[in-house]
């Protein structure tokens, strides 16, 4: 899995991100880096931009889409997204139980 998502990395240097409540930010505005990836036996994390924490609980389906542009996860048991705040550090933790995210890459 790790080494699925480092080959994506390594085509796809930035990208938006598509929670399933919606874009995280202005849709195509901010431009996000993946900076740590550990895959546990129950969890995958996802660390980017060294401020945001994707912890997917029980995951294992994801895909590539869009010839190799956009990285979607879907299926999971839930979903933390854990960041602290672009400028003042803020704390904040949002959590989905079920839907998609979707990396969706800038290098078209």
């Amino acid at each position: 899995m790790v080494e699925t998502i480092e080959n994506w990395k390594s085509k796809n240097k930035s990208f938006g991100i598509v929670l399933p409540s919606g874009w995280f930010g202005r849709p195509y505005d901010n431009f996000h880096h993946i900076t740590w990836i550990a895959d546990r036996k129950f969890k995958l994390l996802i660390e980017i931009d060294e401020q945001i924490l994707l912890v997917f609980t029980k995951t294992k389906q994801f895909e590539v889409i869009h010839d190799n542009k956009d990285l979607l996860f879907k299926i999971f048991l839930r979903l933390t997204f854990d960041r602290l705040g672009y400028g003042d550090l803020t704390v904040h933790t949002e959590t989905f139980d079920n839907g998609e995210i979707r990396f969706v890459s800038y290098n078209y």
